[in-house]
């Protein structure tokens, strides 16, 4: 890869955007989409993006896309993999395999993450979750690679590995997920909704900016599985006030780094630890 700037390129359904920022720390970012809401965030590192644009929860040729990280992350000192929902199980995921390959220090921020993958008893609602499920039934190698990533996910983590989880207390969905994550630091906020990453992506003290931020995701939700949630009478109203009684979080970048310089216990300032 280049030296300077953004360089951008696809392996397989992967579309990939690295920028280099000549740190000695590696954010590994895994969403949905190419234009996922915290892809401009400034992490004070150099950031890789990455989007399944497949929708397979980052299972889809896994090996290839591991490979591609581990030989990335050999300039580093630090990975720290970030995602929510099923780019909290990508995270999670892929961070558990580079801990495998590597001793480097790696960790994993992820928010309401989907943990399992195969034979789920936790019968969670999120479409997408729903329809990867549907799908899998008719794919054997889709079914296959479930089942490979969540006895990954769900296994005894490397001692270089260190998981940070928050969720809203209020989703019991979430909160059984989570719980399948062994050694997982947990961090809860007072909310129900399962989009636990938007208090670090906005000021919840502030309402005009919650509106406009659930007002961006509603006018997202015919074209994205994840918050069709939105488009039901009466639920953009419920997220507002919902977010609203969330305290004042630090950005997604100030989380970040906490993490990565090991003062966790500033998490703990404006959310709670599992009880």
């Amino acid at each position: 890869m280049n030296r300077e700037g953004t360089e951008r390129h696809v392996l397989g359904c992967y579309d990939i955007e690295f920028r280099r920022n000549h740190k000695n720390v590696l954010v590994i970012l895994f969403s949905h989409s190419p234009h996922h809401h915290f892809k401009s965030i400034k992490f004070s590192a150099d950031v890789l993006s990455i989007a399944d644009t497949a929708d397979t929860y980052f299972t889809r040729d896994a090996g290839i896309l591991s490979a591609h990280l581990l030989n990335l992350v050999s300039d580093y000192d630090q990975v720290i993999a970030i995602g929510g929902s099923k780019g909290g199980h990508g995270a999670v995921y892929h961070a558990m395999l580079l801990a495998r390959a590597t001793e480097k220090p790696v960790r994993v921020l992820a928010f309401s993450p989907v943990v399992v993958l195969h034979d789920n008893r936790n019968e969670l609602p999120y479409t997408s979750y729903q329809r990867l499920m549907e799908e899998a039934q008719a794919s054997e190698q889709l079914a296959a690679d479930l089942r490979v990533a969540t006895e990954v996910v769900t296994s005894e983590p490397p001692r270089n590995l260190a998981v940070f989880c928050v969720l809203g207390s209020g989703n019991r969905f979430d909160c059984v997920e989570v719980l399948r994550i062994q050694g997982a630091h947990i961090f809860t906020l007072p909310m129900r909704h399962h989009e636990s990453i938007i208090p670090f992506l906005c000021d919840t003290s502030d309402p005009k900016a919650v509106t406009r931020t659930v007002l961006v995701l509603h006018d997202k939700a015919a074209e994205q599985a994840d918050v069709a949630h939105l488009l039901e009478e009466g639920a953009v109203d419920a997220m507002i006030a919902d977010l609203s009684g969330v305290p004042k979080q630090p950005g997604l970048d100030h989380l970040a780094g906490l993490i990565m310089t090991g003062n966790t216990g500033e998490i703990w300032l404006t959310s709670r630890p599992w009880q």
